[in-house]
């Protein structure tokens, strides 16, 4: 640039527009969880996008997902024929929109977190199954999945807890997979930071 003028202005003004980043946590873009998930089964993945980045786009995938699987193992069980295309569609719908609303009442043992401390280490709670809160009572899944209450009870509430679990065992596989790829990003930014840092001695 011929102008030295110019060219100070532009650095300057560059300069003033980094020194009002803000600290903090920096939060992950879909994007970002997306590259941190690759390598997972399509199950996982779509779960760990739904829930760990909010990608609504997701929601259709991964029910049509779960339902396929849930019909592979309805076949694998022997489930009923009647009604069993339909059923296991519905119990894959009602599955994913538990996965995703609001816990109706916050688990007493994590207090919604979804884990708890034990021995200065976090696991998984146990009572609420990871998912922070209850489950909805039996007679408003029947009727959320359109199932009469005595089919419901007769067998459907059982199956439907195995579809439940499957998307939960999803989401925990996409947790455990990101938590893997955070701290491998966290070690190569401190090695990165380390080596071009001098040691400083006391």
């Amino acid at each position: 640039m011929s102008d030295p003028s110019k060219a100070w202005a532009m650095l300057t003004a560059r300069g003033a527009g980094m020194g009002g980043v803000h600290g903090g946590i920096p939060s992950l873009t879909a994007a970002d969880v997306a590259r941190m998930l690759r390598g997972l089964d399509r199950g996982p993945f779509l779960a760990g996008m739904v829930r760990e980045s909010g990608d609504i786009s997701c929601l259709g995938p991964l029910e049509r997902w779960l339902w396929v699987k849930t019909m592979w193992r309805s076949e694998q069980l022997g489930w009923p024929n009647a009604h069993g295309q339909a059923y296991c569609r519905r119990l894959a719908g009602l599955a994913v929109l538990e996965f995703v609303m609001p816990r109706p009442e916050v688990c007493p043992e994590c207090h919604g977190r979804g884990w708890i401390t034990h021995e200065s280490q976090g696991i998984e709670c146990r009572a609420c199954a990871n998912t922070g809160g209850q489950k909805i009572e039996p007679r408003m899944r029947a009727q959320l999945a359109g199932i009469p209450p005595t089919s419901w009870t007769e067998g459907w509430a059982a199956r439907y807890e195995d579809v439940h679990a499957t998307v939960q065992s999803w989401h925990s596989d996409a947790k455990t997979h990101l938590r893997r790829a955070l701290e491998g990003v966290y070690e190569d930014t401190v090695n990165h930071w380390d080596l071009q840092q001098p040691v400083k001695m006391a």
